[in-house]
């Protein structure tokens, strides 16, 4: 440890070694002469490890828009040139919004379809929250009112 230049109105304060990892800031923690780096240094921790989290959350159509058009398409009808080599269902369609439940349709957005039929969809378990699947089921639900709509 070294001390900081001591100032007229400051008190005598112990700055860690920079080289001082993490561990050594929270074996200090209960220690009053780091206690203020050591809080300094988790409120920037939690900051750090929570931001990203925060900021990770999309909307829905910002999801779709990046993870689902590009097989499904901007409106959910699967006419896409991979929606149409996969088989990709239209979900503008009463039938296809009928075939399959909301619990279905939030596993297949989170394990993914595999199998070996031609029915296959990517794993998002690792790019979307549960909260972000099943907003994601609901816009998927919402993708029936286009068909009203176009008519």
């Amino acid at each position: 440890m070294r001390v900081a230049a001591q100032g007229p109105d400051c008190a005598q304060l112990r700055v860690p070694n920079p080289a001082a990892g993490a561990s050594t800031l929270l074996s200090n923690l209960g220690n009053g002469k780091t206690m203020k780096t050591s809080l300094r240094f988790l409120v920037v921790l939690v900051a750090a490890t929570t931001f990203p989290i925060m900021s990770r959350a999309n909307s829905a159509p910002q999801n779709w828009k990046s993870l689902c058009a590009g097989c499904h398409a901007s409106d959910g009808s699967g006419k896409t040139r991979i929606g149409l080599k996969l088989h990709a269902k239209d979900y503008t369609t009463a039938a296809v919004q009928g075939s399959f439940s909301d619990v279905a349709l939030l596993k297949a957005i989170i394990l993914g379809i595999t199998g070996v039929s031609e029915e296959r969809m990517p794993v998002f378990r690792d790019k979307l929250s549960v909260p972000e699947a099943k907003d994601m089921v609901a816009l998927i639900r919402s993708f029936q009112h286009t068909e009203l709509a176009s008519r």
